[in-house]
């Protein structure tokens, strides 16, 4: 469920829809939120892990202490779960543009 807007009605009472046929267009800024927010999880988790990444050597070569390597990883990983749990949220959304439109398709 999310609460918007409705854009767009796509079928009338008595249409005939095939599983997944987009039926309607929702607008939310609440799902603009969600998205925005799941953006900014990924961009967050990539950078901490080119940041992981480029540390790496220079831990193997002793000018790092293998602590902070170990304390970017942690920060890698988690920022990589963060992440995933916002894409998951914004799949079960129904993936909302960066405007909170989401298409509503039928289940059956």
């Amino acid at each position: 469920p999310v609460a918007g807007r409705l854009m767009r009605l796509l079928v009338a009472p008595g249409s005939t829809v095939a599983a997944g046929a987009v039926i309607a267009e929702v607008q939310s800024p609440d799902a603009a939120v969600v998205r925005a927010d799941a953006d900014a999880a990924h961009a967050t988790a990539q950078s901490l892990d080119h940041q992981y990444r480029r540390t790496l050597p220079m831990a193997r070569q002793g000018a790092l202490a293998w602590q902070e390597l170990e304390s970017r990883r942690i920060a890698s990983v988690k920022a990589s779960s963060e992440a995933r749990a916002a894409k998951a949220k914004l799949i079960a959304l129904g993936s909302p543009d960066a405007a909170g439109r989401v298409m509503v398709r039928s289940p059956i």
